[in-house]
C-alpha cells in the first residue's frame, strides 16, 4: 500500500513539473525524507498528509482495521 502512495505522490509531482526539492521544500520537509515517501521506504503522518493535501489537492481516505492501514486517494475539485 506505501508504494501506491508513493507512486501517486510522484505521478502528482511530476504533473506539476515540480522537482523533489521543490515539493520537499513546499512540504517543509528534507529532499532525501520525500524521496522515501515516494519509494515507499516511510509512509506521511497525519500531518503530512494534510500539507499534501494542501500542495496537490489530493484527500486520503484512511482506514485502520486494527491490523494494517489502507488508503485511497480521492481527487479533490481542482
Amino acid at each position: 500500500m506505501r508504494t501506491e502512495i508513493g507512486k501517486l505522490l510522484k505521478d502528482e509531482r511530476t504533473k506539476r513539473s515540480l522537482t523533489q526539492e521543490q515539493t520537499a521544500t513546499l512540504l517543509g520537509i528534507s529532499r532525501s525524507y520525500y524521496a522515501d515517501l515516494e519509494t515507499g521506504r516511510y509512509y506521511p503522518s497525519g500531518r503530512l498528509i494534510m500539507k499534501l493535501n494542501d500542495v496537490f489537492n489530493l484527500f486520503y481516505l484512511i482506514e485502520n482495521d486494527g491490523n494494517t492501514i489502507h488508503s485511497e486517494s480521492v481527487k479533490g475539485g481542482e
